[in-house]
């Protein structure tokens, strides 16, 4: 919701206000990337993140602290009729273009705070469904997010090794 209201902070505040609420937001995103990885940072970067909220005039103020609360229950139906908008492209869902036959790699944080570790196994069956027969994926807890976390087992670190040599042997136009 969060994203999804970076994307619609002009349906719902002044031309002037727009920018600062996009600051506000994009401070509280960042603050969730390193909630699992750097919690102490994070923490410190939250509390950045609902001061920017207080600062702004009214009615960024209310929608930064939507979004500082993770107040889905209110955020959710204000934001559905900018969905199709925001959302809509063909590209951006699997179900409505094309599946791809070219090599596809996923690679995944199984902690990943922002987006489910869920989707990627989905993905890789939808692909799997719709006949690629080229799809590589790994779900690990070495990353959240795409930050290299704390201390992991180093099996972990060889399964993402591993998955970057198999991405890098693929030679163009296979």
């Amino acid at each position: 919701a969060a994203v999804i209201m970076l994307a619609a902070a002009h349906h719902f505040v002044p031309a002037e206000q727009v920018e600062p609420l996009r600051a506000a937001i994009t401070h509280f995103l960042d603050a969730s990337s390193d909630e699992v990885s750097y919690p102490d940072r994070a923490k410190a970067r939250f509390e950045e993140a609902r001061a920017m909220a207080d600062a702004l005039p009214e009615p960024a103020r209310t929608v930064a602290t939507w979004v500082n609360t993770r107040d889905v229950k209110t955020m959710g139906p204000k934001l559905v009729p900018y969905i199709e908008e925001l959302g809509g492209d063909p590209a951006l869902s699997v179900e409505r273009s094309p599946a791809t036959t070219a090599p596809v790699f996923l690679l995944h944080g199984s902690h990943d705070n922002v987006i489910p570790f869920t989707e990627t196994p989905a993905l890789a069956s939808y692909l799997a469904a719709h006949g690629n027969t080229r799809v590589t994926s790994l779900l690990t807890p070495l990353i959240s997010h795409a930050e290299v976390g704390a201390e992991r087992p180093p099996s972990e670190i060889w399964k993402v090794i591993r998955f970057w040599g198999a991405l890098l042997s693929v030679s163009p136009g296979r």
